[in-house]
């Protein structure tokens, strides 16, 4: 009999420990999940913004999240509890700390490899499933403790009835009977005492923390609503205490399908998480807010009630929202960019092009991901492009080069910038591709090479100056006639060089003219270097640009030195000659008489 009256009260000792133990656990649990929300929101606050300062929140998240998991491994271990179900939660969150570790250092990378590595949502599934784990073992502590206290008073009902059998047989153990039934009533007493406080410390973590917590009883009225919820929609306790959840705040929860799913949780056992709810608060203006609820069971008195947390998830809506409108950004001046774009890994297989690909080589960006290029160019080409990948993959630097694709109108020439992708161990992934086409641009090079190179071989004296008379362009020709060479003359004054004097015209006639007919044609006296004057036959025209605007005069210049002077000794011949005709006939006159 003392031997079973020790195991009664061992028992409720241990019943004791248990409500301590999943009292601390349950707070532990809150913490982590407290401090994981403040990782994921300053990994995203970086991820955005590139600030350090958002990584402050994220480091002190850490540590708090390692001391919690430490403080409930000794908790289990004192009380020799198994450790598995906090492995599996230490999994997840061990999972979440790396994919915000990699955020991070994607972000280091550029602002495109952090925004794409957040966007493929893993972050999001990874934090539903820790409060989906945590959730669900703050759940399992609860009925842990309530079916030890059940256990424990049946126990003590059992105690009692053996002392009460057996205090008739021995006045002796009538009195040990009746000390020992005391003492397991005054356990009992304890044990039920111990559950209330355990409420009562519940109720107070409750009040300490940060989202809005309201408890509810089946019939849909509030029992109790915590700090923040007072805090957030300007509740007042007196007003909002007894009545029906939907008939407080001017009904702002009355919604038939929120008000269904929570009597769902009393009737059939439902919980439910993440039911979202847009709202107008006062102060704060419109918020996106997550709704989860569960049954919780009163430890004491066995009266069960909805738990329902409210959790304003706005700004990490606007912080999605805004990595949304990032990457559409980002993917609109891709696709609208005259250049060609792509992406390839260190396999030489597509992982992205833009529009400006897609049309001229006619493929879709989804349909060409993971080939390589021997199955979109042709195979000469390819062999080529796959060499220069592969060199920039060796070096490790950008290079930039030229080259030539067939397209439906013939070759094309491009000026390719090809540059690596890192990943965050500092590894080259990927080769990213920028090709601009300058077909036109060789065109026009190769005609204006053509043409200077006529210039160059023509006997005329070919010189282009601004509008203002200075020298642009100094050919061959004109260095042999004039004596000054092209870099002696550039960017001087063509009339103070040549001291140009107009033969049967003058300036202001020839700029008339010049201007009104766009060319002009004469003779002009100029100078040389070596101060020798030369005649020459210029013609002149205005130079336009490809709007039609003036922007200078082109002059082709002939020396009619040796002309003119063959002219004037011509004339002086003709003259002589005209005057000993003179003569001659004034001698046959003369002699006639």
């Amino acid at each position: 009999m003392s031997y079973f009256s020790f195991l009664q009260f061992k028992e409720v000792i241990d019943t004791t420990h248990s409500v301590e133990h999943s009292n601390k656990v349950i707070g532990y649990y809150e913490r982590i999940l407290r401090n994981t929300d403040e990782m994921e929101s300053g990994t995203r606050g970086f991820v955005i913004s590139g600030s350090e300062k958002f990584l402050e929140p994220y480091h002190k998240a850490l540590d708090s999240i390692k001391t919690d998991f430490i403080n409930i491994e000794n908790l289990n271990a004192e009380y020799k509890f198994p450790q598995n179900d906090v492995d599996s939660l230490k999994m997840l969150v061990e999972a979440k700390k790396e994919h915000s570790r990699k955020s991070i250092e994607m972000r280091k990378v550029g602002l495109y490899e952090g925004l794409k590595f957040v966007s493929e949502q893993r972050g999001d599934s990874l934090m539903r499933l820790v409060r989906a784990r945590i959730y669900e073992l703050q759940e399992q502590q609860s009925a842990f403790l309530n079916n030890r206290i059940e256990n424990q008073e049946k126990s003590t009902a059992k105690a009692k009835s053996i002392l009460i059998s057996i205090a008739g047989f021995v006045y002796f153990f009538f009195l040990v009977g009746i000390f020992f039934y005391r003492r397991n009533v005054q356990m009992e007493k304890s044990a039920k005492d111990v559950a209330a406080i355990a409420w009562q410390f519940a109720e107070s973590i409750v009040e300490t923390i940060r989202e809005p917590l309201v408890v509810l009883d089946p019939d849909l009225k509030v029992k109790s609503i915590n700090k923040s919820y007072m805090n957030v929609f300007k509740g007042d306790v007196k007003e909002t205490e007894e009545r029906y959840f939907y008939e407080i705040g001017n009904g702002r929860w009355d919604n038939p399908d929120l008000l269904l799913m929570l009597r769902n949780v009393i009737q059939l056992d439902k919980e439910f998480n993440y039911f979202m709810l847009k709202q107008d608060v006062e102060g704060l203006g419109m918020r996106t807010l997550f709704l989860n609820a569960r049954k919780i069971t009163h430890a004491a008195t066995h009266a069960k009630s909805i738990l329902l947390a409210i959790e304003d998830v706005t700004d990490q809506s606007r912080a999605e929202e805004m990595l949304n409108e990032n990457r559409n950004m980002l993917q609109s001046i891709i696709d609208n960019t005259i250049a060609v774009i792509f992406l390839k890994d260190t396999h030489g297989k597509y992982l992205l092009v833009n529009r400006h690909y897609e049309e001229l080589f006619h493929v879709k960006n989804e349909d060409i991901k993971g080939k390589s290029e021997s199955e979109v160019l042709t195979l000469e080409s390819a062999e080529e492009f796959r060499k220069t990948d592969l060199e920039v993959i060796r070096t490790g630097k950008p290079m930039q080069l030229e080259e030539v694709l067939p397209l439906d109108d013939g070759l094309h020439t491009f000026i390719t910038l090809k540059f690596p992708l890192y990943n965050k161990k500092r590894k080259i992934y990927a080769v990213c591709g920028i090709a601009t086409d300058i077909s036109e641009r060789k065109r026009f090079e190769e005609e204006l090479n053509y043409q200077a190179k006529l210039i160059e071989h023509v006997s005329d004296a070919i010189i282009s100056t601004d509008m203002n008379f200075n020298i642009r362009s100094w050919n061959r020709a004109a260095e042999q006639l004039y004596g000054w060479t092209a870099k002696e003359v550039l960017g001087k004054s063509a009339t103070d060089l040549m001291q140009s004097q107009y033969v049967n015209s003058s300036r202001e006639e020839f700029l008339k003219q010049l201007f009104e007919t766009g060319y002009w044609e004469g003779d002009i006296d100029q100078l040389k270097k070596n101060r020798e004057r030369i005649r020459m036959h210029v013609f002149r025209t205005l130079l336009k640009n490809t709007e039609g605007e003036v922007i200078g005069i082109l002059s082709a210049n002939r020396d009619i030195t040796r002309q003119k002077s063959a002219e004037e000794a011509a004339l002086i011949l003709l003259e002589q000659l005209e005057e000993r005709n003179k003569e001659l006939r004034e001698l046959k006159g003369n002699k006639e008489l």
